[in-house]
């Protein structure tokens, strides 16, 4: 964790904090009172350098990875385009976005497999599983979410879903997760084409 925290810039390796991202694509399904497509854009994620992880367990024969990450707080911002509804307002429009969610705790099991790389085994991390998905507290800020500049109607379903942010906060779940599992495998397997298996995991 200290070097994916600080990063490994001769090897091209940047902090996880903050953490940029290019795009993330979200569709929450058409159930519960959260429901859209949204795509997040050149963004950044900051509150990574907290990550504690407990109760790693490793399977190298079928790699596979289970561990709970516990994330005290973290900050996303960034640009977004989304199409949906939120309660019920009926949204479509792009604009900037700040989420925020503190005590955030994720039990989750990584499917991988190995693949040769100059003679040497390396880790791919293929899929993400949240068994179990848990926040304390979310708050959330869109702009400009009826593209038509509309200021007033915007700060309206702002206030009106952080006023039911608990009612509304197992809806936002899906983003949560399809924000973390696409950063975790990014970034996680970079590492991975660099060093291979024998280097990171000397036990194995």
């Amino acid at each position: 964790m200290p070097h994916l925290i600080e990063g490994i810039p001769e090897m091209d390796v940047p902090s996880i904090d903050p953490l940029a991202f290019s795009s993330i694509k979200i569709d929450t399904g058409s159930t519960g009172s959260v429901s859209m497509k949204l795509e997040l854009l050149n963004g950044t994620i900051s509150g990574l350098r907290n990550l504690k992880i407990e109760n790693h367990k490793m399977n190298f024969d079928n790699i596979i990875f289970s561990a709970i990450l516990i994330i005290p707080e973290f900050q996303l911002e960034g640009t977004y385009k989304m199409n949906g509804r939120i309660l019920f307002f009926e949204l479509n429009g792009e604009g900037l976005v700040g989420f925020n969610a503190t005590g955030v705790r994720v039990d989750s099991v990584w499917y991988g497999s190995t693949y040769m790389k100059k003679n040497q085994k390396h880790v791919s991390i293929d899929k993400i599983k949240f068994n179990e998905l848990n926040i304390k507290s979310v708050r959330v800020m869109f702009d400009n979410l009826f593209d038509a500049d509309n200021e007033v109607l915007t700060d309206t379903v702002n206030n009106a879903i952080n006023d039911n942010i608990d009612t509304l906060k197992e809806d936002f779940l899906p983003i949560m997760k399809e924000t973390l599992i696409e950063l975790i495998r990014e970034r996680f397997n970079r590492v991975y084409q660099l060093f291979p298996m024998d280097q990171l995991y000397l036990n194995n």
